[in-house]
């Protein structure tokens, strides 16, 4: 898979696996994956529109664990902006495979799909924003 599938619509998790298991056949630590994996995960995030990254850093630093999904509602709150527009970026994170969503009785609630890249992030941005 190459960087390029990714940006056209090829799933993150799947990308994210893939460079994962050909550095770990390298015998490489953990930490070194996530270093070599930087330059790919910077590419996603700098093809997102600012909005999306937001939510992206949102879904990621508010939550303990991958498990945690949240509401658009408390994106909204977050990002100080309408809910419909907040909606309508974690749609494009949805179908661009950067997120799961699951069906509540007041809309959708997402979450980040990748272990390897919601590690990648925590390490590389806990103290930026």
């Amino acid at each position: 898979m190459t960087l390029e599938k990714l940006l056209n619509g090829q799933n993150l998790k799947e990308f994210a696996d893939d460079k994962f298991n050909l550095l770990i056949k390298e015998n490489t630590t953990y930490i070194q994956t996530l270093d070599n994996l930087t330059p790919y995960f910077l590419q996603v995030m700098e093809a997102m529109p600012p909005m999306a990254q937001s939510i992206v850093h949102y879904l990621i630093m508010t939550k303990k664990d991958l498990s945690d999904f949240l509401t658009t509602y408390f994106l909204s709150k977050k990002l100080h902006e309408e809910s419909k527009e907040v909606s309508v970026y974690c749609k494009y994170l949805y179908d661009n495979g950067c997120v799961e969503r699951q069906k509540t009785t007041q809309g959708f609630e997402y979450k980040i799909n990748s272990q390897i890249f919601y590690d990648w992030y925590r390490f590389r941005y806990s103290m930026k924003k």
